[in-house]
């Protein structure tokens, strides 16, 4: 109060004093609050920090798998060298004649068939004849090598390198005191012990890309319908910025073993994206014929028909294939499929969110970022093992988004817990991310006459058209014969209402555009198709002008239309449903443009997009 006193003399009325007080904690209060506030401690250099220990601890992870693919792969050499090197037992010997010395004779090891060789001993090269004074060698054990046919001395080994091998391989201690043989794939798959060439991709298009962020696995088959592979491709690479495209890999596994149609499959995406495939951002993987079992070797389970059963088979043995050769690519695996839509910016997205996971030192085992099957999982790429093994264990007994489900129930589940814990319990593994970053956009099945129209429900509307009515010139439309699909008018299209729809176009159908007044045009371009409808595209179709002045059409070095009825053709659509292109001032004023169709389609087409650019400054 003496405080207060020096402040306030005695005779000011307690009122003020009252006022006074208040004022005085006001003129502390705020500038030690704002002074508080604006001197917090920055956390957003400790956060970037924690985020980039999170990416170390996932490199370190993707490391450590890759040290114990290594060390297996020297194990199991170790252990061929050491069964060659500390056989006891005489080799077989044949007799052979040296032209040199006629009357020589040197007896030789006779080469025996490994598993691993690629071709029958018949098929290899005969050894060469060694010369004379190889004579001197005969108390010297010999190699083969079934590749070249070559005889080759076996070196000498010391006790202390013979105790070390025996050692490792076990080789001529008892049965009591040998390694265990562990299961391996060719427990599960044990046809693949007749076919040594199995397990090797037998078509790769690969620009050899390793040690990325993110690998995306798209595995395709023959559709009897319709394909929506470079539809989905197309989607997933325009989704990315150039960033995104440096640390990415998109592996495309053709599930099919008619050489034919893989090579069409290869050629198709070549072509369609050089550039990517050149970088190494996209590649194609397909399996050897002899990778698969007989379909006569399954049982039938669940009740479901031989067909069901080999083809829910045959998708659980393409995914363990396509996640074995992913896995050491990438630190971070997302499975797809070939008929999905993504959202822009999708891989930024999915990584930032796994790493965010991990920094908080939350533990996952999958990313759901599509709840769709097994569409937009994510996995780490050193825990696919666990998946693959689960895999190739039961992939004759359940479909694989089952197998799945048991996985996780395996691992994080108690059986002396009500399901409420397990449902608990498990979304700490299985973590769900909203809104889905991927919708299925197929609706033909692989499987024969099986048709879904599955959507998910949380990645909100697709655009289905994109309307350009401001900027495209007054025209008259007209759809010839080709009829349109309910409300799917081309004069709708045009006005930037909806999109065309038509049905099965014909040799000789046209969509005509009359310009009112005539327009000079500066480009063009046409989308067919849609994401719900991707290959309802136009095909083997024209873009063709019919100028204002036929002198034109003489002078023009554009094609001149061979029904010589003055119009040009200017562009056609290409094999993505676009046509696009700048048109020549030399044409002058347009009374109008057409799309002339030239063979049969087996689809409906959809014009999407129309967009015809007036010249402003003609």
């Amino acid at each position: 109060m003496a405080f207060i006193g020096w402040y306030f003399p005695p005779m000011v009325p307690l009122r003020f004093r009252r006022h006074g007080v208040l004022l005085l904690f006001l003129i502390i209060l705020v500038p030690s609050s704002v002074l508080i506030l604006f001197s917090s401690p920055d956390l957003s250099g400790e956060q970037a920090l924690v985020e980039q220990l999170a990416e170390l601890q996932l490199r370190l992870l993707h490391l450590e798998q890759l040290h114990r693919t290594r060390q297996e792969e020297v194990q199991m050499l170790a252990t061929y060298i050491g069964q060659v090197l500390l056989t006891t037992a005489p080799p077989k010997l044949v007799t052979t004649t040296t032209t040199a010395n006629p009357g020589t004779s040197r007896r030789l090891p006779s080469p025996s068939r490994h598993l691993s060789s690629p071709s029958p001993l018949r098929d290899a090269p005969a050894a060469p004849i060694p010369p004379p004074h190889a004579a001197s060698l005969a108390s010297v054990n010999f190699g083969f090598n079934s590749s070249t046919g070559h005889v080759f001395p076996a070196p000498p080994i010391s006790p202390q390198l013979r105790a070390l091998l025996i050692n490792v391989t076990g080789h001529g201690l008892s049965a009591s005191q040998a390694p265990l043989h562990l299961p391996s794939v060719y427990n599960f798959l044990p046809h693949l012990l007749d076919e040594p060439l199995g397990l090797r991709p037998a078509f790769t298009l690969s620009g050899g890309r390793t040690g990325v962020s993110v690998v995306l696995g798209v595995p395709t088959v023959k559709r009897e319908v319709q394909s929506y592979l470079l539809a989905t491709l197309k989607n997933l690479m325009e989704g990315m910025s150039k960033e995104e495209e440096d640390d990415a890999l998109i592996v495309v596994f053709i599930g099919e073993t008619d050489r034919e149609y893989i090579l069409q499959v290869a050629r198709d995406i070549e072509t369609q994206f050089p550039k990517q495939v050149t970088s190494g951002l996209l590649e194609v993987v397909a399996p050897a014929p002899s990778y698969y079992p007989s379909p006569s070797s399954l049982r039938e389970t669940l009740g479901d028909t031989p067909e069901r059963v080999a083809w829910r088979a045959k998708q659980s043995l393409d995914f363990a294939f396509l996640m074995s050769y992913c896995s050491p690519r990438g630190r971070l695996y997302v499975q797809l499929e070939d008929d999905v839509l993504a959202r822009p910016g999708y891989v930024s997205v999915m990584k930032d969110f796994a790493l965010g996971r991990m920094a908080a030192r939350q533990p996952w085992f999958v990313i759901e970022f599509c709840q769709l099957g097994f569409i937009g999982k994510m996995f780490k790429g050193a825990e696919l093992p666990w998946l693959i093994q689960f895999f190739l264990m039961f992939y004759n007994d359940k479909p694989v988004d089952w197998l799945l489900e048991h996985l996780i129930h395996t691992k994080i589940c108690r059986l002396d817990k009500d399901p409420k814990f397990c449902k608990k319990a498990r979304q700490l593994l299985w973590v769900h991310y909203k809104p889905s970053l991927f919708q299925h956009i197929g609706t033909h099945s692989s499987l024969k006459g099986k048709v879904q129209k599955l959507k998910d429900r949380h990645f909100g509307k697709v655009p289905l058209f994109f309307p350009h009515a401001s900027q495209n010139p007054p025209a008259t439309v007209d759809g010839g014969r080709m009829k349109a699909y309910r409300r799917y008018t081309l004069s709708r299209a045009y006005a930037g209402e909806t999109f065309f729809w038509g049905l099965l176009p014909q040799p000789g159908d046209t969509l005509t555009f009359k310009f009112t007044p005539p327009v000079q045009l500066k480009r063009f371009l046409f989308r067919s198709g849609n994401a719900e409808h991707p290959s309802d595209r136009f095909y083997n179709t024209t873009v063709e002008l019919l100028p204002l002045s036929s002198a034109t059409a003489t002078t023009s070095f554009f094609v001149p239309n061979p029904e010589d009825d003055g119009y040009i053709t200017v562009g056609k659509f290409d094999a993505m449903g676009i046509a696009e292109g700048n048109v020549s001032r030399s044409f002058g004023p347009l009374q109008e443009l057409r799309l002339k169709v030239h063979s049969e389609s087996d689809n409906w087409a959809i014009l999407s997009e129309i967009l015809l650019e007036p010249d402003t400054e003609s």
